[in-house]
């Protein structure tokens, strides 16, 4: 069985999907490698695309990896007064018109039925307005459907819209606007497209006062830096985009906040493994399993966050093909964006966020540097500070944007990647990836330098608690027992690169370590007890409850014992920093708090 999935003797490039290829590298590889296996979890080729007629009707254009045997295409607006921009569908219409070939799609419907009083005049006469709309296809092949959505900005000439009035179709924000990197005098606003455009935000301060801040430079990616704003002061932000007809649209208006100066409290929150399970389109919505991950924001929105950690394992990833990564990544930004436009969102990569070149029967290279790394990537997709380790290895892919750290209030925050440039099957001297690349759960020796660094200039500048974050847990309690950063115990030197971790956390008394990849949550104390090498104990945090399948406890493992608290809830980690103290608390999808301890420790909570 394992040999037909991987297609000996049916030539090169054999079509795996992603759960055939983690079966496979499970194997022990023959050298040389075999054929090479492509693995490409997406049914949409690309992103679909929008039109709108002077008439009014919209068409919404798409291609697919393979024929499908029906669409749908769900039409209706984003209500103005709403706190999320989150769509509801008045119209549909399934008569899709493909090519010959079952490769290339079209949806189309006249918007007229949609217009007033049934959306926002006063909105589309603006340029706020638009037409949202949701493509849904049937994937024959897994007896599902996928899915993509979007909103389309239009307007009206003349005002108001009706069956009289020509359309224009303006330029669309397709991802975003999300906030970033916040600092006591800056933020930075992000988004993307659907034309080259020109761009602006405009913050308004509770005087109302009005700042702009200008993208002169046509594009389809905006990157927009808010500077000299005052510390812990709440703005409202506006994006505007101007494309080469001079037609602007305009976002809606988002609250947003800068960080504290100095030694101030703070709340946030931290999450990870939002990648799909199956059920629902939208708990397979392109890598993503959105209905989780949307409530579980929701939830944590209710705090009021300043800021949200998300630890790594995003989307499903682990493809061969650079397009269907992407595509993956997009889908989760899309996701996210209704809170990222007002909370920043500090991601990390998981073990899942990677793009290699993968052979039968088992294995894995991670890319050349300017193929396509992972690493690359996600620093296109995503505005994290570039204060990571250079790179020595010239090489190599970057840390610019999976590792790096910041400062907020009394907090010292830092995310450090723990599946840098990923290979399969590290101890094979004939690996066809020869010396490059790294095993899952590996901290690179330069990654762990410039930690001990950074967490000692942490406290030189006064920070009051440090916190460290990564994908794979040191001291797994549930379903990565065999990987991680511990390998069974089976692999001296994995263990003796782990405890280097440990030491440099104990060295500069790291509060908690906060990790993924384990799709359950799990709470322990990290002792000498533990590893001689934590000389001055820490918590680590196991919090991989965003949509993922779920693990159950292992109960066979050394530290079991310290293990305070499992659970396998779908749930986020509330962080509150009030002084001296850390009250945490694991709030699960429905709202309920299951597990809450303070730091420093309570009498009775020693495990």
């Amino acid at each position: 069985e394992i040999g037909r999935i991987a297609g000996e003797n049916r030539g090169p490039r054999t079509r795996l999907t992603q759960r055939e290829l983690i079966d496979l590298l499970k194997l022990e590889p023959p050298s040389p490698p075999a054929d090479r296996l492509m693995v490409q979890e997406r049914l949409f080729r690309r992103r679909p695309n929008a039109s709108v007629s002077s008439d009014g009707t919209l068409t919404v254009l798409f291609e697919t990896l393979a024929p499908i045997p029906g669409a749908s295409l769900y039409l209706g607006a984003v209500p103005p007064d709403t706190r999320l921009p989150l769509p509801r569908y008045r119209k549909q219409v399934s008569q899709a018109v493909s090519s010959p070939d079952g490769l290339k799609h079209s949806l189309s419907y006249p918007l007229a039925p949609l217009f007033q009083p049934k959306l926002a005049q006063r909105d589309l006469a603006a340029g706020r307005g638009g037409i949202a709309w949701r493509v849904e296809i049937l994937d024959a092949a897994r007896g599902s459907s996928r899915v993509f959505e979007q909103v389309t900005q239009v307007r009206c000439s003349p005002p108001p819209c009706n069956d009289k009035s020509r359309v224009l179709q303006l330029p669309s924000f397709v991802l975003g606007p999300v906030v970033d990197l916040p600092s006591p005098t800056s933020l930075t606003v992000s988004f993307d497209t659907d034309a080259a455009t020109a761009a602006r935000v405009i913050v308004v301060d509770a005087s109302g006062q009005i700042r702009r801040f200008d993208d002169d430079e046509h594009g389809t990616r905006h990157e927009i830096e808010l500077k000299g704003l005052e510390p812990d002061r709440q703005y409202i932000y506006y994006a505007l985009l101007v494309d080469s007809r001079g037609e602007v649209s305009i976002s809606r208006g988002a609250k947003i906040r800068t960080a504290p100066e100095g030694d101030a409290d703070v709340i946030f929150a931290a999450m990870s493994d939002s990648r799909s399970g199956h059920g629902s389109s939208d708990e397979r919505y392109g890598g993503t399993n959105a209905r989780v991950l949307r409530a579980l924001l929701d939830r944590a929105d209710d705090a009021e966050p300043r800021f949200i950690i998300f630890a790594g394992d995003l989307i499903d990833g682990l493809q061969t093909s650079v397009p269907s990564f992407e595509f993956e990544l997009e889908m989760w930004r899309r996701t996210t964006d209704p809170w990222a436009a007002y909370i920043p969102i500090f991601e990390g990569m998981g073990n899942h966020e990677q793009v290699l070149d993968a052979f039968a029967p088992g294995w894995v290279l991670p890319k050349n540097l300017g193929q396509g790394t992972a690493e690359e990537l996600f620093a296109k997709h995503f505005v994290n500070p570039k204060n990571g380790p250079a790179q020595a290895n010239p090489k190599a892919p970057p840390f610019v944007e999976n590792t790096y750290s910041f400062d907020y209030g009394s907090v010292h925050v830092t995310s450090i990647t723990s599946n840098y440039w990923y290979r399969s099957h590290d101890h094979h001297r004939d690996h066809p990836a020869g010396k490059r690349g790294y095993r899952e759960g590996w901290v690179p020796d330069q990654v762990l330098a410039w930690l001990d660094a950074d967490l000692a200039a942490a406290r030189r500048r006064g920070a009051k608690h440090l916190f460290v974050f990564t994908h794979e847990p040191a001291f797994p309690n549930g379903g990565h027992a065999k990987d991680g950063m511990y390998w069974n115990g089976k692999e001296p030197h994995v263990l003796a690169q782990r405890d280097r971790l440990v030491s440099i956390l104990s060295k500069h008394r790291v509060a908690i370590l906060f990790t993924g990849d384990e799709h359950n949550y799990s709470r322990m104390r990290v002792d000498s007890e533990v590893t001689k090498a934590a000389t001055v104990p820490f918590v680590q945090i196991v919090s991989g409850g965003a949509g993922a399948p779920y693990y159950q406890q292992e109960t066979h493992l050394p530290w079991t014992s310290k293990v305070a608290r499992f659970s396998s809830r779908q749930h986020f980690v509330q962080f509150a920093v009030r002084g001296e103290r850390i009250e945490v608390r694991a709030i699960d999808i429905d709202g309920d708090t299951f597990d809450r301890f303070t730091l420093p420790l309570e009498s009775g909570d020693r495990r």
